[in-house]
């Protein structure tokens, strides 16, 4: 694992923290922003890692950092651009970003152009990525013998489509190694997001449609407090997908003819697999900037913003009433608005 002279994190909430804790043992010099800083909560943080340099705002830092430093953007999504332009400006060109990697595609443009021209290595916390779990699921379908996944079929309460959604898409498109083609959504936005009332918080339903009909479903409701289920389904079997193990079963008897017309319950579990913990996929998260070169950290990095890109994508198509295209060209008053997703 890298160390890192310098780190820095904006945004010390509950994900902040986490960042906070792992850079603790990987740095040698911490750097804190964040408002909380000004309320006795924030004195709690800084009792817990001291010694460490804590600041209430960017603007009040005159420290010029090294390239070799690490900034972390851990605030809410619709001021990731701009706190990352104000830390390139201070030195920074290595960077953990928290997803949404933003709330607008104008920004998602914007980001994918500078981090190229700058050379900049961005490390996304879209779950599963490195953990390279589509790949791992793929590998799994093969030496089962199962075929290729078909769909991914996922229900639950209010989880909201940019807090959890990236996730899910982000591993539907690592399982079937593409983009979706087609994205449609009836969305409504209940302004409950606990940061802020500002903040955005996207129930409904979503379908993004992949090459050869393969699909990623997404049905959430605000009006539930359960987490609900992550499946996917193959021809002849099914997934149960949690936080950290993969149970698979499949029906006691098949295949059935196609076309299908027979269906019945799938209860022989014929693989279960431990998926790692939070702490391997900080590891993960964290690892790429020894282990990976400039090329891999841009192919990484469009990925992800390929992924908020599909979801933003979906939320202008409830607007719209209607399907929309992936890389559809957008009309200006949807291709600058901030959506306020964090």
């Amino acid at each position: 694992m890298i160390n890192f002279d310098n780190a820095l994190i904006v945004g010390v909430g509950s994900i902040g923290y986490k960042h906070v804790k792992f850079l603790n043992s990987i740095s040698t010099n911490l750097f804190l922003v964040d408002p909380i800083f000004a309320n006795p909560n924030g004195r709690k943080i800084l009792k817990e890692f001291e010694p460490c340099q804590h600041y209430k705002n960017l603007v009040d830092i005159r420290v010029k950092f090294k390239k070799n430093d690490l900034a972390v953007i851990s605030n809410w999504g619709p001021d990731h651009f701009n706190t990352m332009m104000s830390l390139i400006s201070l030195g920074f060109k290595n960077f953990i970003l928290e997803k949404p990697c933003t709330d607008s595609l104008i920004e998602i443009e914007s980001l994918l152009s500078v981090a190229q021209k700058k050379e900049l290595k961005i490390s996304v916390n879209q779950g599963w990525y490195y953990d390279k779990l589509g790949s791992r699921i793929n590998q799994i379908s093969e030496n089962l013998q199962i075929g290729e996944a078909e769909a991914i079929f996922i229900a639950g309460g209010a989880r909201c489509i940019s807090t959890a959604g990236s996730h899910w898409l982000s591993l539907a498109n690592q399982i079937f190694l593409t983009n979706p083609d087609w994205i449609f959504s009836e969305a409504k936005n209940d302004l409950i997001n606990p940061r802020s009332s500002n903040l955005s918080y996207y129930e409904g339903i979503f379908s993004f449609t992949y090459p050869n009909f393969k699909r990623l479903s997404i049905s959430l409701t605000n009006r539930s407090s359960i987490s609900g289920r992550t499946e996917i389904y193959w021809r002849d079997a099914v997934g149960s997908l949690s936080a950290n193990e993969i149970n698979i079963y499949a029906r006691d008897e098949f295949p059935v003819k196609n076309p299908i017309t027979r269906y019945g319950l799938a209860t022989k579990l014929i693989h279960r697999e431990f998926l790692g913990s939070i702490e391997d996929s900080f590891f993960n998260l964290y690892n790429v900037f020894q282990n990976q070169n400039q090329n891999q950290f841009n192919v990484d990095l469009k990925n992800h913003l390929n992924v908020n890109k599909a979801i933003i994508y979906a939320l202008i198509s409830a607007e719209k009433g209607k399907r929309i295209k992936f890389n559809e060209k957008i009309k200006n008053e949807f291709y600058t608005r901030k959506f306020k997703i964090s």
